[in-house]
């Protein structure tokens, strides 16, 4: 609790455009986490984009200095509000929150899942979010993590 109200005091000092884009994040969480709780899994993946299998290699993706920042900054925003939500926020509500607030900056994400094996069973599920081969939201990601799908905007 301790931590909460620290992060908290913290994001007070913060000037009015960080203060806006960390609310801007809480809203977002909230709204994956009923997105969520409220639609089947199935029906909302669908309407994110297609499902298609991992690429061997993500093709490279041209360095834009404007794009790179706005990338960033969301990054920043969905791990600063994360910690501050009533509900613990995982991998999957932060990914789709960043992904939400990339597309309202004209953003286009990749939305991975994966999964780990454990003496051949599997152990464990995760999801994560790329824009432009950067890490937004779900990392660090375990080694052991394999990646089973993604999902691509529609285009």
């Amino acid at each position: 609790m301790r931590r909460a109200a620290a992060r908290a005091a913290t994001a007070l000092t913060m000037g009015p455009a960080r203060q806006a884009l960390v609310v801007e994040a809480a809203v977002s969480l909230l709204a994956a986490r009923l997105r969520l709780g409220l639609r089947p899994f199935g029906r909302l993946m669908a309407g994110l984009g297609r499902f298609v299998p991992p690429a061997r290699v993500d093709a490279p993706v041209p360095i834009d200095p404007v794009r790179r920042h706005r990338i960033a900054r969301v990054r920043w925003a969905i791990a600063v509000a994360a910690p501050l939500m009533p509900f613990r926020a995982v991998c999957l509500q932060r990914s789709l929150a960043a992904r939400a607030m990339l597309g309202r900056r004209g953003i286009d994400a990749i939305l991975h899942f994966g999964g780990t094996m454990r003496e051949g069973a599997p152990d464990g599920e995760h999801a994560w979010l790329t824009a432009d081969g950067i890490g937004v939201a779900g990392y660090p990601i375990d080694p052991a993590m394999v990646e089973v799908g993604r999902v691509v905007p529609h285009g």
